[in-house]
C-alpha cells in the first residue's frame, strides 16, 4: 500500500485532492487484480475512468464501468475473488451493496484509507457480445498491468448516448476531451447539431460547481466559460 506521504506528493503533482488520488490508487489496485481473473477477458472496461486511466483525460472519475458478456452469478464471483486478493494489500473495505440490476450488476465497496472513507462504484452492463482490446495501463501509482477495454470508437458512442440521456456535466467534459484528443470523433460528428443544442442549455455555474473538484487546478480557468468553449470546439468538427 502506498504511504500517505506518497499519496500527498502525487496529489500535489497532479494538482488535485488527496481523496481523488486515493480513489485513483484504489481503482488501479482493483483493476490490476480483477483482470487476473480467468473470466475477466469477457469484461470490457469503459466510461470516464477508462478515459482517465487509458487515454490520459485530466478529469478524475469515481466509478468503474464495464460491458460484459457474462451473467450476475459470474460477476459476483469475479468481484468476490478479486477482493479476496485485495485483502492481502492491507486495504480495509466493506461491501455496501452487491446485487443484480435489470440489465446488469451494481456494486458499491467502501474503503477506509488514512482516515478517509472512499467509495468505489461498479456498474456492469450485460451484452450479447462484447469485443474488448487488450491495453497496457501505465500508471505511477502501482506496477503496470493489462486490462480489456472497450474500443475507443464504441466507448465514445456510448458516452454520447449517456450524455444525451442524462446530461451530466462530466459527460460534457468527456465530450470536450474526446474532441480535443481526436478520439472517436467519427461517432460524434453525426450528433453535432443535437449536441450543440444541449450545450446551449448548460449552466456555467453548475458546470463549475460539479466539475471543479475533479479537474486539476490548472484547468479551473477552463470551466468559467466552458459551454462557450465546448460549443466552439464542436463547431470546429
Amino acid at each position: 500500500m502506498l504511504s500517505q506521504t506518497t499519496l500527498k506528493e502525487f496529489a500535489t503533482r497532479f494538482q488535485t485532492t488527496e481523496a481523488n488520488m486515493m480513489r485513483e490508487y484504489l481503482q488501479n489496485v482493483i483493476l490490476s487484480h480483477l483482470y487476473r481473473h480467468p473470466l475477466s477477458h469477457k469484461l470490457a472496461f469503459k466510461g470516464g475512468t477508462a478515459l482517465r486511466l487509458l487515454f490520459n483525460s485530466p478529469r478524475f472519475s469515481e466509478d468503474l464501468d464495464f460491458s460484459g458478456h457474462l451473467n450476475a452469478y459470474h460477476v459476483k464471483e469475479i468481484l468476490e475473488e478479486t477482493f479476496q486478493q485485495i485483502v492481502q494489500e492491507a486495504l480495509p473495505f466493506e461491501v455496501v451493496e452487491s446485487s443484480p440490476t435489470s440489465g446488469g450488476y451494481f456494486a458499491l465497496y467502501q474503503f477506509e484509507l488514512y482516515g478517509q472513507k472512499i467509495g468505489i462504484e461498479f456498474s456492469f452492463s450485460f451484452r450479447q457480445s462484447v469485443k474488448g482490446e487488450l491495453v497496457l495501463v501505465a500508471t505511477p501509482l502501482i506496477p503496470h498491468y493489462q486490462c480489456m477495454a472497450l474500443p475507443i470508437k464504441q466507448m465514445a458512442r456510448e458516452k454520447m448516448q449517456a450524455l444525451l440521456s442524462r446530461k451530466k456535466p462530466r459527460d460534457f467534459f468527456d465530450l470536450y476531451f474526446l474532441i480535443r484528443a481526436r478520439q472517436g470523433v467519427e461517432n460524434i460528428i453525426p450528433l453535432k447539431e443535437q449536441l450543440l443544442k444541449e450545450v446551449a442549455q448548460l449552466d456555467p455555474k453548475v458546470i463549475q460547481r460539479e466539475l471543479k473538484i475533479f479537474l486539476p487546478v490548472s484547468m479551473h480557468q477552463l470551466l468559467k466559460n466552458f459551454p462557450k468553449t465546448l460549443a466552439s470546439t464542436l463547431n470546429q468538427l
